[in-house]
């Protein structure tokens, strides 16, 4: 999509005389190729005011900027030259209130036209290089969507960098993808480092597939619903003030042994006809509302196993994969798979998807859905094997305050004045390639990674390309919040530790007594997540010759 974009924008552009009259509008490209609202920004382009400019231009707009004043990811066409530049965009017309951070020895357009020996250019030349195309090669595609993400991570990281937490005259961040009233005027707020819920929002935006573990009664199916509340910005999801709209909360039943309860099935009772489920009313609900994080809770998820009744999204969750700015997968449910087609377009009518268009072949994962289970291990559960736990990101919640909440001042079940940002819980990266290089401290990350491979070597625990990947994706984010301590790294790397490979070790004596005193040739101080669950695991190993993660 970014590589028709900017061809039909150059095409139309190099129509046009500078200096003349011109016809046409940047803005019915935008429309019809990648949409006015992208990764929460909004998209505007210009040809000139009146006369063809000799700079077209297509900006990414956020957190109250102009392209007359203030600052902007921007793709800049500088037609006699025939390059076209992603540029971290300053405005000249008026001086920014903020500067781009984070940046490293930044070039401008001025500068690098005068090594390049291209003259002077004719207009933004304070905005700063990030990559320079020639217009007269085809595009790559892969790079263009690389390339853009990196400009819009770095916009977002620094409003991150820049704003309060809860800053009264925080700007705007609208991402509603119709630009629509309802979300117009709502402040947003930026997460950083000591956020309660950190961790929570960091692992959804890392992959949205979250496992909830511990004791019973600790909150785990509250902490879904408060997510909910706290993100729910769209103010026609807010009609009823003790659920909000972008929050549902299935019960797993323990008879479940197939996926019909939750992605239906053909009855055949006084005719035949498609049972149409409340898990895919609320993924047609999150596909209506894209720019809004939505919530599934899966409660008491393994009292019934797993791999059967989750069996189509475990497959298909592993398919996302970011494209040209968006994140998509294969049909979670599929025409095809219906005998009779009639029965596919019943259950696009039940959903309330009559316009066909996106939805003609199959229904595939939103972007925006994020699906939690909470789990409890107890003789009335099912384990979890590998292939759900390489597929989830597991955080465990075992901490218990009995003081806590007597005074009568909680609130998490309320909307709040400020939203967390979508940007702040929706992640657009599936792959480590994709962000390896774009934070200086990625191949620290895979060091430590693979220093955990050596003492895994040999057990059914070692580490994987998933794995990795969700590590590298993981910190990345991570390295864009504001307020990180110095040992911001470790805290992540201790935190994804626990998450993905503690969680996957299980057994007697024979196949976990060493690797768990191996981990202490890793770990340094900072690692106190890991090294309380160690302690505990190898304590159970000692009373029971048995451990596993689950307490």
């Amino acid at each position: 999509m970014i590589s028709k974009l900017l061809r039909e924008f150059i095409e139309c552009a190099d129509q046009h005389v500078i200096g003349r009259p011109f016809h046409g509008s940047p803005t019915e490209i935008v429309d019809r190729t990648i949409g006015n609202n992208f990764r929460g920004l909004q998209v505007k382009g210009g040809f000139g005011m009146g006369l063809a400019t000799a700079v077209p231009w297509i900006g990414f707009l956020g957190y109250g900027q102009e392209i007359s004043k203030g600052i902007y990811p921007v793709y800049l066409y500088f037609k006699k030259q025939k390059r076209l530049i992603l540029a971290y965009g300053v405005s000249a017309t008026s001086s920014p209130e903020r500067i781009w951070s984070g940046l490293q020895d930044p070039q401008d357009i001025e500068e690098y036209f005068a090594l390049q020996s291209l003259g002077k250019p004719a207009k933004f030349g304070n905005s700063l290089v990030h990559s320079v195309y020639d217009t007269t090669q085809d595009f790559d595609e892969t790079k263009l969507s690389t390339d853009l993400d990196a400009v819009i991570d770095r916009f977002h990281a620094t409003f991150a960098d820049s704003l309060p937490e809860n800053s009264d005259n925080a700007d705007e961040l609208d991402t509603s993808e119709n630009n629509d009233s309802s979300t117009s005027e709502i402040e947003f707020r930026i997460l950083n480092f000591d956020h309660d819920h950190r961790v929570v929002f960091s692992a959804i935006r890392t992959k949205p597939f979250v496992l909830l573990a511990g004791l019973s009664g600790t909150g785990k199916s509250r902490l879904v619903r408060t997510l909910a509340y706290m993100t729910c910005h769209d103010s026609r999801l807010r009609d009823n003030p003790s659920k909000p709209g972008n929050f549902e909360l299935i019960s797993v039943k323990p008879n479940w042994h197939d996926s019909g309860e939750l992605m239906g099935y053909v009855s055949r009772i006084n005719g035949e006809k498609y049972i149409t489920t409340a898990f895919l009313k609320f993924i047609a609900k999150a596909w209506r509302f894209p720019g809004v994080p939505f919530f599934l809770c899966l409660d008491e998820m393994n009292l019934a196993p797993v791999e059967q009744y989750f069996a189509e999204f475990l497959s298909i969750i592993e398919t996302r994969a970011a494209h040209e700015g968006r994140m998509n997968s294969d049909f979670l449910l599929s025409r095809s798979q219906f005998e009779n087609p009639k029965l596919y377009e019943q259950v696009l009518s039940d959903l309330g998807f009559n316009n066909k268009e996106g939805f003609a072949d199959g229904i595939s994962i939103p972007t925006n859905l994020v699906v939690v289970g909470t789990v409890n291990m107890d003789e009335t559960t099912h384990s979890f094997s590998r292939k759900v736990l390489d597929r989830a990101m597991t955080i465990e919640m075992n901490k218990v305050d009995l003081n806590s909440g007597l005074d009568g001042t909680a609130h998490d079940w309320s909307y709040p004045n400020a939203f967390v940002s979508p940007e702040s819980v929706l992640g657009n990266y599936t792959a480590g390639s994709e962000v390896f290089g774009l934070y200086t401290e990625s191949s620290d990350v895979i060091d430590y990674v693979n220093r955990l491979n050596k003492i895994l070597d040999g057990t059914p625990f070692k580490i994987a390309y998933r794995v990795r990947d969700e590590f590298l994706i993981y910190c990345y984010y991570s390295s864009l919040l504001k307020d990180r301590p110095k040992n911001w790294l470790d805290l992540a790397l201790d935190e994804m530790t626990a998450m993905k490979v503690l969680s996957r070790i299980e057994g007697d004596d024979s196949k976990t007594s060493q690797v768990l005193l191996d981990f202490d040739g890793v770990l340094g101080d900072s690692y106190a997540i890991t090294l309380a669950k160690l302690k505990e695991m190898r304590k159970r190993l000692e009373v029971s010759g048995y451990t596993s993660f689950w307490s």
